[in-house]
């Protein structure tokens, strides 16, 4: 065939020929859509702030991220290797701006080509501040009440103290953070553990693990009972004399623990005298000792000193 004829028959009737070349594509891009398989995933929403801004007020945590490709080549992918950020490096001044929200692939589908990755939504309205960065107290929420008999005495944590950082006007009106519950029902003794700092806004960032440790004191019911009308116990006190005092009782009041200290006795020797160094009738100023065999703190004794006059016996 010569060139010419067949450069003619080429060109003959070419808009009928053009238009199956286009009905032509456009079936084979129709059916390779109908087999592409789409994939939907719900992922956490990276902030990557190359400056010194940070994102305040409210935005998603989590974006959805379409793909879409081959089934082959979707089956593999899990929602780990897939993931959604914004690229804040580019903005200096404090405000609202929009900003793309950029998906990407890794782990095992980091090298299929043919995928489609797509996040919705595809931007988002930002308020961008300063970040600042604070220290403050952490605070633990102690809840419930012990075993009857027993009482909440107090608590020790480590750290005491943590580092938050975030928008500069969240960070000013943050004087403490919380931690989750420590339920302290029903316990009759002291305790420790781990507990989780609570965060107070999404926008804020705890330094370290965001854990703190924690000891309670848990201790049995304390109370504080007065004895009075007490009498004075005279400890080697010679037999053959005798004493009168400015006060005929003293007076003691004890602190211990309830379920103790109730249904205590009080000994004879509770306000003792000690009366070895008289040898003679006379006058003499002596302190007031108290004897106490049981696990309870002295709170006050009255009187601390006792004026004693001390007569020979008639016989």
């Amino acid at each position: 065939m010569k060139t010419e004829d067949f450069m003619q028959r080429l060109v003959q009737d070419w808009p009928v020929k053009i238009i199956c070349f286009v009905l032509a594509l456009l079936l084979f891009l129709f059916y390779r859509m109908s087999t592409l398989e789409d994939r939907y995933f719900s992922v956490p929403l990276e902030i990557d702030s190359g400056s010194a801004l940070v994102p305040s007020g409210q935005y998603p945590t989590h974006v959805n991220v379409r793909v879409r490709g081959e089934p082959t080549s979707m089956y593999p992918i899990s929602e780990s290797d897939v993931s959604a950020f914004v690229d804040l490096s580019g903005f200096s001044v404090e405000g609202t701006v929009k900003v793309a929200v950029r998906s990407r692939i890794t782990g095992s589908a980091e090298g299929i080509n043919s995928l489609e990755v797509r996040a919705d939504p595809p931007e988002l309205q930002m308020n961008l501040e300063f970040r600042a960065v604070k220290r403050v107290p952490v605070k633990p929420d102690i809840t419930g009440v012990p075993e009857t008999g027993y009482e909440f005495n107090g608590y020790t944590i480590n750290p005491a103290v943590v580092e938050i950082s975030g928008p500069r006007s969240a960070v000013s009106r943050i004087e403490e953070v919380e931690t989750n519950a420590i339920d302290i029902s029903g316990r009759n003794a002291s305790y420790d553990g781990s507990i989780q700092v609570i965060t107070p806004s999404p926008a804020i960032k705890i330094s370290g693990t965001g854990r703190t440790s924690f000891t309670v004191s848990i201790v049995q019911t304390s109370m504080t009972r007065t004895f009075s009308a007490v009498p004075f116990y005279f400890d080697n006190l010679d037999p053959d004399l005798q004493v009168e005092t400015d006060y005929p009782f003293g007076r003691i009041q004890l602190k211990g623990a309830r379920s103790e200290l109730s249904s205590w006795s009080l000994p004879e020797t509770v306000l003792t005298v000690l009366c070895e160094q008289i040898t003679d009738p006379g006058e003499y100023t002596l302190p007031v000792y108290p004897v106490i065999d049981g696990p309870f703190e002295i709170q006050s004794i009255f009187p601390q000193e006792i004026v004693l006059t001390v007569t020979r016996k008639r016989q």
